[in-house]
């Protein structure tokens, strides 16, 4: 588990915020965590505030303790003390043993793993913008009924104010039984399907699922299925029945050893989902949209939308949907074979599965032999596309891999994929540190918040 120290600085179009908390210089960004953490993730609330959950271990009791703090859109933090979730021992942790989301009323809803009824067990938090614990131990997800092997749950709000959870876990100890539970938890904390539903089909292992509001107290259930992880999206109503008569194959399967949920993106779109991953032999980008129907929106169906046609090897698709103006927005690092050379790209696609930037996508970054990583997109004013990303802090530097110092930097580009800044790229972090783990808030307040 890594040891680092958390920055947070600004991007703007302008400056001159009044009682401005953030520095304007790239060196000196504003610190909010002065003790080692391990993973971090955040959440943009409805008036430009936004929440900050992390996790401390904490060696008197020998455990990992979650932590929540809200801060206001200057950086300036909301409650006089960051909020402990929970205390209770824990067995290990994962990036994918817990998560954060927020809802309707801008509240954070929690999910943490311990050890309180036995060994991997999950509990739901909920907390309001004022801080306060609505739930207030906590909602037992499996309600009673507790089995190993829990992993990568995911979560949605539907539109009663009800929240769907969703985890694999495996049945027994072969690994080729997992299986995916479903629990639907009321706005006031309650357990509303027993010991929850179960996902199987045909006995073959089902993993890494996402759940997605699809309107009228519907829901979009997306996970990998099978030894080559095929990606099926299932439509569900509020009681947990099949919507449509059988799943949709999203990608015919995707050949990785790596875990899906390091790399595998889903994003909501009118209903439907849209999904992205790296895939073939060399790695290409490709892209799948799924609508509110079930249908495909490409005419490439399950066999993926290619998003960039250079001969370089890809990895890790980002994507931005454009609600407003209906377009998508991907963006992915591209290496040579030999992982030396590397670049950001980007790319803007229409609903019908147009490409509609050069075939190779535009470069963000010059394609160098220094390493490139933890990037991020947001949309902008106007359609505008904000590409965040790291680079190696000089030419001397082995980078990301090697915990060198690494800068922080951004690009704006316009509709058209013009870069929109004087300078092309604006630095937004120079301090000599290693860095990771970026994450940009959506447009707010005429600024985005990086972290």
């Amino acid at each position: 588990m890594k040891r680092a120290i958390l920055f947070l600085a600004l991007a703007f179009l302008c400056l001159g915020f009044s009682h401005a908390q953030w520095s304007v210089y790239p060196d000196s960004n504003l610190q909010l965590v002065d003790e080692s953490f391990y993973s971090f993730e955040t959440e943009l609330l409805s008036d430009g505030s936004w929440y900050l959950y992390y996790n401390r271990p904490d060696n008197s009791i020998d455990t990992i303790v979650p932590f929540l703090q809200r801060f206001d859109k200057d950086g300036k933090a909301l409650w006089e003390d960051p909020l402990e979730i929970s205390r209770q021992l824990t067995m290990s942790w994962t990036k994918v043993m817990d998560c954060m989301s927020i809802d309707h009323d801008d509240n954070a809803i929690i999910v943490v793993q311990d050890l309180r009824h036995g060994p991997e067990t999950y509990t739901a938090y909920k907390i309001t913008p004022d801080g306060i614990s609505a739930w207030i131990d906590g909602v037992d997800l499996q309600a009673g009924f507790y089995q190993e092997g829990c992993a990568a749950l995911n979560m949605t709000q539907i539109a009663d104010g009800s929240y769907i959870f969703a985890w694999q876990e495996y049945t027994d100890d072969d690994v080729n039984t997992s299986v995916i539970r479903l629990q639907r938890v009321s706005a006031e904390g309650e357990a509303l399907w027993g010991e929850g539903r179960i996902l199987q089909e045909e006995n073959t292992p089902m993993t890494y699922p996402y759940v997605l509001d699809a309107g009228n107290n519907e829901f979009l259930i997306v996970y990998a299925y099978g030894a080559s992880q095929e990606i099926r999206v299932r439509k569900m109503d509020f009681d947990g029945n099949d919507v449509w008569a059988q799943p949709t194959t999203a990608f015919d399967g995707i050949g990785s050893s790596i875990p899906l949920w390091t790399f595998f993106e889903v994003v909501p779109a009118d209903g439907g989902v849209l999904l992205a991953t790296y895939n073939g032999d060399p790695n290409f980008p490709y892209m799948a949209y799924v609508k509110n129907d079930g249908t495909h929106a490409f005419a490439e169906a399950s066999a993926g939308l290619r998003l960039g046609y250079s001969e370089w090897l890809a990895w890790g698709v980002k994507l931005v949907f454009d609600a407003e103006n209906q377009a998508i927005y991907a963006v992915w690092r591209e290496t040579d074979y030999n992982q030396n050379y590397a670049q950001i790209v980007t790319q803007k696609i229409s609903l019908d599965g147009e490409l509609l930037w050069d075939p190779a996508g535009v470069a963000v970054t010059p394609f160098l032999p220094r390493p490139v990583s933890y990037y991020d997109a947001e949309l902008g004013p106007k359609g505008s596309l904000f590409v965040s990303y790291m680079e190696q802090y000089d030419i001397d530097s082995n980078g990301l891999g090697s915990n060198d110092p690494v800068n922080a930097l951004a690009v704006l580009q316009s509709p058209e994929g013009d870069f929109m800044w004087d300078d092309t790229s604006v630095v937004v972090s120079d301090r000599i540190s290693v860095k990771y783990d970026m994450e940009a808030l959506p447009f707010h307040n005429n600024q985005w918040i990086l972290v």
